[in-house]
């Protein structure tokens, strides 16, 4: 879906068959197929709606969108976002779970601590490349959601920092793409693709070293599952 939402808003942007300086006619219009998708991922994964919110955000202020246009829909999408959290019992568990993890340390919170622990047990060196204890059931998702966690007892903060600085690398090779393509459309493809890597990277650590709650989304490129492997190839081959 994200990847599908940034193919389309690029070339929506490009070649502009409205405009987009007017908020009837052009911005809102932009918004609705974006909103309407966010809708239909929303009621199985908040985690990927909110991707693919903020990824469109991203790419329309690429694309120099006015600011008071977004000022005026931000409001409303926040508001839905809360609605959508607090009626749904587990996400709102993961939020409260979150602020405070050691109070249900074998409920909610166990998650959360099993990460942590993953990181103090791995240390500066790591206990080597398939020696991760935690991964041994200790860790629930430990080949997708929290797989930075199974990355950092092993190789520690070595193998954090080289994992970080791939994604990096992802992301200025985008920008360098940005800076030499001359049609509109190949700046906003790429700068659209390397953020949907970075965003989703950015949010899959932030919630492994329990900085954010829990969202249920992969590690692009790393964690297991074919689908969107083969989603994240193709869209860096564009």
């Amino acid at each position: 879906e994200i990847a599908s939402v940034v193919l389309f808003l690029a070339w929506w942007m490009a070649y502009r068959p409205i405009n987009l300086d007017k908020f009837f006619t052009g911005f809102l219009p932009t918004m609705i197929p974006v909103g309407v998708i966010c809708l239909l991922v929303v009621i199985q994964d908040f985690g990927t709606a909110a991707l693919i919110g903020v990824c469109a955000i991203t790419i329309l202020l690429a694309g120099k969108i006015k600011w008071w246009h977004l000022a005026i829909v931000l409001p409303p999408i926040l508001a839905a976002a809360y609605w959508f959290v607090r009626h749904k019992e587990y996400r709102w568990k993961r939020i409260t779970a979150f602020l405070n993890p050691y109070a249900a340390p074998q409920g909610d919170g166990y998650h959360m601590i099993q990460s942590l622990l993953s990181f103090t047990t791995g240390g500066i060196f790591g206990k080597g490349l398939g020696k991760g204890i935690q991964k041994l059931g200790y860790l629930p998702e430990d080949t997708t959601d929290f797989i930075f966690s199974v990355i950092c007892e092993e190789l520690g903060l070595f193998g954090a920092m080289l994992t970080v600085a791939l994604y990096l690398g992802i992301i200025y090779v985008s920008w360098q793409i940005v800076m030499q393509k001359r049609d509109s459309f190949g700046r906003l493809l790429a700068f659209g693709v390397g953020s949907m890597i970075g965003l989703q990277a950015i949010i899959n650590i932030a919630v492994a070293t329990v900085s954010a709650p829990t969202k249920g989304l992969s590690l692009p490129l790393i964690s297991a599952g074919g689908s969107g492997l083969v989603i994240t190839c193709a869209a860096l081959g564009l």
